[in-house]
């Protein structure tokens, strides 16, 4: 097992969004593996009870409490940094797994989320309302220095085949300076340690599949998707409004196809 070296200590005492969690991780010694073979699963509740969960783990699980479920000043708005975080905690659907390999290459990660994945769309709840409050954490402390390119290298890769199944795909990373939906300056998705979340699509989720930061083709497939989960499910003129961002994209698309073509 590989030891909790400098630069991963290092990464934890500079998680200056969490400052209250460097007094309670203890950065020495060895990340204990929890089994042989394929990393446990463990569900929130019961990460208190086993002695062989990581620092890196217990640091997550502290940061997920203390700042993705509480409020912040920052936020823009009422209610948890996460809104779905706190029913999710209190119904205990929330899952925590690390990967405590390193030397990863993308395709093996890659493969890592299709095996989560298809264990998360088979664990109950799988429908219902319920089912939107579970989510699985995916830690990876040993990536390395390119970490954050790596999760996010990841993430643009997997994202389309986990929107395709109404899953969305969280990327958290510690210089992750995507902004917030209400302030600009707020950055939820700056985590102490890379990770991936895997979730059910919800409603509000559109505001992410629309992103210009996805090439158009991507856009559309994304939009398509979320009109097709939500059939009947979301009200008029939110529907009207996704296929006018649809009908841009089109737009936008031959547009660029007669360019090229001049």
């Amino acid at each position: 097992m590989s030891e909790i070296t400098e630069n991963s200590s290092n990464e934890i005492n500079n998680a200056t969004r969490c400052p209250h969690l460097r007094e309670k991780i203890k950065t020495s010694g060895s990340c204990i593996k929890t089994q042989r073979g394929a990393p446990i699963l463990y569900r929130f509740s019961e990460l208190n009870e086993h002695v062989a969960i990581s620092p890196f783990v217990k640091m997550m699980k502290d940061w997920m409490y203390d700042f993705v479920a509480k409020p912040h000043a920052d936020l823009g708005r009422k209610g948890a940094v996460c809104p779905w975080v706190p029913l999710s905690l209190k119904q205990d659907k929330l899952f925590f797994v690390e990967i405590d390999q390193n030397n990863l290459t993308e395709d093996e990660i890659c493969q890592i989320l299709i095996d989560y994945r298809d264990k998360f769309l088979s664990m109950e709840p799988t429908t219902g309302t319920n089912s939107l409050q579970k989510s699985f954490v995916i830690l990876f402390p040993f990536l390395g220095p390119n970490s954050s390119d790596i999760i996010d290298s990841v993430h643009f890769k997997m994202k389309k085949e986990f929107v395709e199944n109404r899953l969305m795909l969280g990327d958290f990373y510690e210089n992750n300076f995507s902004p917030g939906l209400r302030n600009i300056e707020f950055r939820p998705l700056c985590s102490p340690v890379p990770m991936l979340v895997i979730r059910y699509m919800v409603e509000t989720d559109l505001f992410f599949l629309e992103s210009p930061k996805h090439p158009l083709c991507e856009r559309a497939f994304f939009l398509r998707s979320y009109l097709t989960a939500f059939r009947g499910q979301i009200s008029a003129s939110k529907m009207n409004d996704v296929l006018d961002s649809l009908i841009k994209i089109e737009i936008e698309q031959r547009k660029a196809k007669f360019t090229i073509n001049e």
